[in-house]
């Protein structure tokens, strides 16, 4: 997913800690990162524990990640969620935000934006 690779600046286990915990540094998301998949890297590194996400949530939105990554097509991942969804969880699908467009343009690189820049997170 990265490149370089990340927090490759702290040489010492303890100064990694100290980035992390009390500075919040996080790495930065690369920009072909699904944004399904950025929205949960963000809720997951919420400084506050309280903010972030439920174990259980988190695999209900991998397995939104998941379909975002392997089915290409936005309107045919939908379509996905929509029917085959319940086969695989019984619980309804998560809601998704479209992870990009759906093939029929050339602007490959459209995103949606996040609470969250890359360089923050709360």
């Amino acid at each position: 997913l990265w490149e370089p690779e990340p927090f490759a600046e702290h040489r010492s286990c303890r100064r990694f800690v100290r980035a992390v915990t009390q500075r919040r540094e996080r790495p930065s998301v690369p920009p072909h990162t699904r944004p399904s998949l950025r929205a949960l890297m963000y809720a997951a590194w919420q400084h506050d524990a309280t903010r972030r996400p439920p174990f259980s949530e988190i695999i209900e939105r991998l397995d939104t990640c998941i379909v975002d990554s392997a089915i290409s097509c936005v309107g045919a991942a939908a379509f996905w969620r929509r029917h085959f969804y319940r086969y695989v969880n019984p619980q309804p699908p998560p809601t998704a935000a479209p992870s990009h467009n759906d093939g029929d343009s050339d602007n490959s690189s459209a995103s949606t934006s996040t609470a969250a820049t890359d360089s923050t997170v709360d």
